[in-house]
């Protein structure tokens, strides 16, 4: 558990400077675009533009795990001579993005609950909003992580394909995701998949306002989101396993 917690931190101290321009972004565009709303006296633009930058954190931590999933692919050494199961790499990986995207979609929150403070001009009660972030929050991270693990999964099985027949690679990796995406569409509109998977309705109101409201989220099954975990997990797994096969 130590080492993998020292690789954890290995990969935040490496990837300080994705962070720190993420962060760098974020706000400098938040003053920019509170500037433009002060000149031209449309303070609802500022929850409008934040609305739309908590949706883009959608693409973070896929942008941020492929990042670091195609540099250093092949590096597993921790500080040491000893080094990691391939899932555990993964893993890590994974774990130090979630850092950084918690960090980076806390600081976003922040500046939105700020705006909607300044444009209501009122005390809102903050209280209200806290179920909403954290169900945006989560929302985000099982839709990221559960691309990320299909996009892990075709990384490691093109690195095998590739070690044994590297004409064939690209081509079969394409042809395995076709077809797999075809099945698991197909399963997914299953009466099976409805029968196992579709409960326990959610219906959050969105974290931010617009005009004064709340907004209704569209209802969601928490049997889905169990479902889509499960698939990654079972895909870290099984891209962890081939992660080891290839450096046997």
């Amino acid at each position: 558990m130590n080492a993998w917690v020292q690789f954890v931190k290995k990969e935040m101290k490496e990837m300080k400077e994705f962070r720190y321009i993420s962060l760098g972004l974020i706000f400098g565009n938040y003053i920019a675009v509170s500037f433009f709303a002060y000149l031209n006296h449309v303070p609802a633009f500022i929850s409008t533009w934040v609305n739309t930058l908590l949706m883009a954190h959608m693409v973070y931590l896929i942008v941020y795990y492929c990042f670091r999933l195609f540099l250093n692919h092949h590096k597993v050494v921790v500080r040491g001579d000893f080094s990691l199961p391939g899932w555990k790499v993964l893993a890590a990986k994974y774990g130090a993005g979630v850092l950084s995207f918690t960090i980076s979609l806390a600081c976003t929150l922040f500046l939105g609950l700020l705006s909607s403070l300044i444009v209501s001009q009122t005390s809102m009660n903050l209280a209200s909003y806290f179920p909403s972030a954290i169900y945006l929050y989560f929302h985000l991270l099982f839709i990221s992580t559960f691309i990320i693990s299909w996009i892990m999964f075709g990384r490691t099985l093109f690195e095998v394909v590739k070690k044994r027949s590297p004409f064939y690679a690209r081509l079969s990796i394409v042809g395995v995701l076709l077809a797999l995406t075809w099945l698991f569409k197909h399963w997914q509109e299953s009466g099976l998949y409805s029968f196992l998977f579709n409960w326990g309705t959610v219906e959050l109101s969105a974290v931010m306002p617009k005009g004064g409201t709340l907004e209704v989220l569209p209802a969601a099954y928490i049997g889905n989101y169990v479902y889509h975990i499960l698939i990654s997990i079972v895909l870290l797994f099984l891209s962890g396993w081939l992660m080891d096969k290839k450096r046997a």
